[in-house]
């Protein structure tokens, strides 16, 4: 898992500093590396949420090959990730 995780990372260019920042925090303040994806349902365990978010992230990236090509990959990885961000504990 974290290596997918991290080989996502490296899709971001253009907003790789703000990204880093932001990913930096919820690493490092947060229970983002963590936290199930629910507390009952959908990935209720351990790194649920980011399984779920690097799943995602994977499926909009297949989806924008065939969809929406003009949609950058690192457009595509910083919503994938970020998309339930509010969920963290």
């Amino acid at each position: 898992m974290l290596e997918r995780y991290e080989n996502l990372k490296r899709k971001v260019i253009e907003r790789k500093n703000l990204f880093d920042r932001f990913l930096a925090l919820l690493e490092a303040e947060t229970t983002w590396l963590t936290s199930p994806a629910s507390t009952r349902f959908h990935l209720a365990e351990e790194q649920g949420l980011l399984k779920h978010s690097v799943g995602v992230t994977e499926t909009l990236l297949r989806f924008r090959e065939t969809f929406a090509p003009a949609i950058t990959e690192e457009s595509c990885v910083i919503i994938g990730f970020f998309h339930d961000v509010g969920k963290l504990g």
